[in-house]
């Protein structure tokens, strides 16, 4: 199996088995993104926090907004409601300097960490050593769960033992604080979902076909240009607003006509039509297609 389809099986196992959402990042498997050089996903697996919350975490995570674009910051991320994001589904820059270090087994060179370790960033500011579902200086409880499971189905994956799990800070402890806590706290969590192996829970929801990026989604309504994921947008669309098929365009530019038919849309909604998207347009849009999820 590739690294891209063992990384989707592990979000995938860790989503079912926590009860959660797999969302799919827009490019989340495009080449192109790639860190250069060997990557050796089976060695370790790192905790981060992104030191941030709210709308634009996973455009910067997926390096939209990084300084290193279009190489993406992580692989998964886990919103504040344990929602996993695939971020990117192979080598990228999370790391950074540290070590060398032996880790349950396998030798990582110094500042060699992004060609060996699989990393997850915690939507939290990172602040506060608390957990609780009303404070985003900390972490909720469906987040640890969530990385638990995450982390477990890693080491399922790769037959990796849980010391092989720690957070940034144990691999550049001169530079990084996250997370807040100790390494023993993870492979505590990761040990108990280990022990009963992984769950299937009824309602866990399938991950969508598309994911479409809200503020992806505004930059080119205001600005014009092409991206694959406004193509099921503008055939939902299509549907939503009877128009005969391929009347928005055969491919996916924003155009005139398609700002009108969206503008149009938004006040069917009762929301003023201005042609740029709104959140309760954007989701009355998905829920319209449950293949399209939205995200920040």
């Amino acid at each position: 199996m590739s690294v891209v389809a063992d990384l989707r099986s592990i979000g995938t196992d860790a989503a079912r088995s926590a009860g959660v959402t797999l969302l799919l990042a827009p490019q989340w498997d495009d080449p192109s993104c790639r860190a250069g050089g060997s990557y050796a996903p089976d060695s370790g697996f790192l905790v981060h926090h992104t030191a941030g919350v709210g709308a634009g975490v996973v455009d910067w995570l997926r390096g939209k907004t990084y300084q290193y674009k279009p190489i993406p910051a992580i692989q998964f991320c886990v919103r504040r409601d344990g929602t996993i994001v695939l971020i990117f589904a192979d080598k990228c820059y999370h790391a950074g300097a540290g070590g060398p270090e032996a880790l349950a087994g396998k030798y990582i060179p110094k500042d060699a960490g992004n060609s060996y370790f699989v990393g997850v960033e915690i939507e939290s500011r990172g602040t506060k050593r608390v957990v609780s579902e009303n404070d985003d200086r900390g972490i909720t409880p469906a987040q640890v769960n969530s990385v638990g499971h995450l982390a477990a189905a890693w080491c399922r994956r790769y037959g990796r033992p849980i010391t092989a799990v720690q957070n940034h800070k144990d691999w550049a402890p001169t530079r990084k604080i996250d997370t807040l806590w100790p390494a023993s706290f993870w492979r505590a969590e990761v040990s108990k979902r280990l022990a009963v192996g992984p769950q299937t829970p009824a309602a866990a929801p399938p991950a969508p076909d598309f994911t479409l990026s809200l503020s992806l989604f505004q930059k080119l309504m205001r600005e014009g240009g092409h991206h694959a994921s406004l193509l099921p947008v503008k055939r939902t669309l299509e549907r939503v607003l009877d128009l005969p098929k391929y009347d928005l365009g055969k491919g996916a530019k924003v155009n005139a006509k398609f700002r009108a038919a969206w503008a149009k849309y938004e006040s069917s909604l009762g929301l003023k039509g201005n042609a740029i998207p709104q959140w309760q347009s954007v989701n009355a849009l998905a829920e319209e297609n449950p293949k399209i999820k939205v995200v920040n």
